[in-house]
C-alpha cells in the first residue's frame, strides 16, 4: 500500500480512501427532493411506526404510530448521494457513513451537518404524493 513513512493520519486517510466507494457524477442527485409534485405509491406501503425509501423519486416517507406522514429527500445532504437502505428509523448513506433519523430528518452522524429537506406529502386517494415545501 505504500503507506511506510506516512504519519498515522495520512495512513488513516489513505486506507479510508481506498475503503470508501468513489462518487461519480452520474450518483449524485439533488439534495431538495423532487421539483415538482410525484406520486410515490400507495400510502398502506408505509407501515405505521416505519417508514419506506422510493428510490425512482429520491423520496423517503415516514409514518408515525397515529397515520401522520412525512417525507424527506432520501439525499445525503454531505456530497449528495442517495439514501437505499433503512434499518428502523435511521437511514445510512453509503458513501461517507452519515446518519440520519427518516421521521425528522435530523443528522445523527456526520459528515453530513444539515438535515434532510423536508417535503409535503399527502395521502391523495390512498396513494402517496410528495411536492416541494413553498418557499
Amino acid at each position: 500500500l505504500g503507506l511506510e513513512g506516512m504519519s498515522c493520519s495520512s495512513a488513516k486517510a489513505a486506507v479510508n480512501s481506498l475503503l470508501t466507494p468513489p462518487v461519480h457524477a452520474s450518483t449524485r442527485v439533488s439534495a431538495e427532493g423532487p421539483a415538482e409534485p410525484v406520486e410515490l405509491g400507495a400510502a398502506e406501503a408505509v407501515p405505521k411506526g416505519g417508514a419506506e425509501i422510493f428510490r425512482e423519486h429520491h423520496v423517503v416517507v415516514s409514518r408515525s404510530e397515529e397515520g401522520e406522514y412525512r417525507a424527506f429527500s432520501a439525499v445525503c445532504t454531505h456530497r449528495s448521494c442517495p439514501l437505499h437502505k433503512i434499518k428502523g428509523t435511521v437511514s445510512t448513506c453509503t458513501c461517507h457513513g452519515s446518519r440520519f433519523d427518516v421521521t425528522t430528518g435530523e443528522v445523527l452522524q456526520g459528515p453530513a451537518v444539515a438535515p434532510l429537506t423536508e417535503l409535503d406529502v399527502s395521502a391523495d386517494g390512498g396513494r402517496l404524493v410528495a411536492r416541494p415545501r413553498p418557499a
